[in-house]
């Protein structure tokens, strides 16, 4: 019989907290407190129970970020100059599948190579004042609602925390020689 007050003296030291008020009167309950706007309401015959506050409003949105890698390179040379292949530039539209970017690659002063996952290359001019040096390691692009990395649209965020934008896009073909 001894060991009942026992176990029960923690439970008593919680009844103060709750007051026939309910928990908008516990002390260490602030505006900012999820339970702050909600009330413990007893139920018939039973144990306290919690029921939110309704009416409240909740916004939720939704950030999608892409990361795109630098492509792999393989260590071993081309087997000879004769197997090079030379590539010339074509005009495209202005916007391209941003899901159709599996790789990058930095490409003179200013330009990065799209690898595309449907096949082909991509040569995206960045903006003037910006070096394609830093996108060494890849970029982050967020996501666009309609699915699309446009010319002057999108901004490309380096991992190192340069951004800048496309100033133009053209694809590369192989030239036959």
């Amino acid at each position: 019989m001894q060991l009942l007050p026992i176990m029960l003296a923690p439970l008593a030291l919680m009844l103060p907290a709750v007051s026939a008020g309910g928990a908008q009167d516990a002390p260490g309950l602030g505006k900012g407190d999820p339970l702050a706007g909600s009330t413990l309401q007893p139920a018939a015959a039973g144990p306290l129970v919690w029921q939110p506050e309704v009416g409240r409003q909740v916004r939720v949105e939704r950030r999608v970020v892409l990361r795109i890698a630098p492509r792999r390179t393989s260590s071993a040379p081309p087997p000879d100059n004769r197997s090079r292949v030379r590539y010339r530039r074509v005009a495209m539209g202005d916007c391209m599948p941003m899901e159709d970017v599996g790789a990058v690659r930095p490409s003179g002063e200013n330009r990065l190579l799209f690898f595309r996952r449907s096949g082909g290359i991509v040569s995206a001019r960045l903006e003037r004042s910006c070096s394609a040096r830093a996108y060494y390691s890849g970029f982050y692009v967020e996501r666009s609602e309609d699915g699309q990395m446009c010319v002057a649209r999108e901004r490309l965020r380096s991992r190192s925390g340069v951004t800048c934008s496309i100033a133009s896009l053209e694809r590369l073909e192989p030239v036959a020689e």
